[in-house]
């Protein structure tokens, strides 16, 4: 352990805290807490500049939904023209419009 003025640096302590860290990232990525678009549950990392918010920018614009009126039914059409085209696979497809319902926006349905 090194001492600088009243600071304790602690390679052990600092060790752990990244561990920690990492843990909390996977378990959000198993759980798909915010991750996700809580709109559509498109991968926010696929979309550049959106790793901080709710929804992609497919979703929501200017602090409303882009599509304020689709039904559930109607955002898992979309999904799969909008995946398909975007070269997300039929695996990746049906596990995004399973985990539709859990979502934010859909869970009052």
């Amino acid at each position: 352990m090194m001492k600088d003025n009243n600071n304790v640096s602690c390679t052990t302590c600092n060790t752990r805290y990244l561990a920690n860290k990492q843990n909390e990232i996977d378990k959000n990525i198993k759980s798909n807490d915010f991750l996700n678009c809580q709109s559509c549950g498109i991968l926010l990392s696929k979309i550049p500049d959106n790793i901080h918010t709710y929804y992609c920018l497919n979703c929501w614009d200017k602090g409303k939904f882009v599509l304020e009126d689709i039904t559930l039914k109607e955002m898992k059409a979309n999904n799969l023209m909008f995946l398909k085209e975007n070269g997300y696979s039929e695996k990746e497809i049906k596990l995004t419009n399973k985990k539709l319902k859990g979502l934010l926006r859909w869970k009052k349905h």
